[in-house]
């Protein structure tokens, strides 16, 4: 069996984990618990755990771990980028002339509508990444609704 390493964002230990191919099949990722971070391993091989019966036996590759680190990295990524020695508060770059002007071409661009559900008046512009904050890519941004917006953010209330 491979050694497990240590995470190069946290330091904790990582665990070997199964994630699901989309053509159904397995490959082998490592994954820290504590901070989400994984990364695909390619030195290992099924055999190093036994076969495909071991394989199904490590756990589920965690991808909403994974996603929550990577807006963390990339939020301190934005701050470290934009913030300088000074306070910098998301919020504040939101009310930006700036982000408004971003803002109103994305609505525009998708005729004010949900690009989700395509029904409802799309009322916010929610990031797909965060490492571009302040420099985005207007793919990177979607208009929706609150209701899917929320769908996005389950874990927190959101404002416009």
């Amino acid at each position: 069996m491979k050694e497990n390493t240590n995470c190069p964002q946290c330091n904790a230990l990582m665990d070997f984990v199964r994630a699901t191919k989309q053509t159904g099949g397995y490959f082998i990722k490592e994954q820290c618990w504590a901070c989400g971070y994984a990364e695909l391993r390619t030195n290992v091989k099924f055999a190093d755990f036994g076969g495909l019966a071991g394989v199904e036996k490590l756990p589920p590759y965690d991808d909403n771990a994974c996603q929550e680190q990577r807006k963390r990295r990339d939020l301190q990524t934005f701050r470290e980028k934009h913030g300088g020695g000074s306070p910098f508060s998301y919020e504040s770059y939101l009310h930006s002339a700036e982000w408004q002007n971003k803002r109103s071409i994305v609505f525009q661009k998708h005729g004010g509508i949900c690009a989700c559900c395509r029904e409802a008046a799309a009322t916010v512009v929610h990031h797909m990444r965060y490492d571009h904050i302040g420099n985005e890519d207007l793919r990177d941004l979607l208009p929706l609704c609150r209701s899917c917006h929320e769908y996005y953010h389950p874990h927190k209330k959101v404002t416009p």
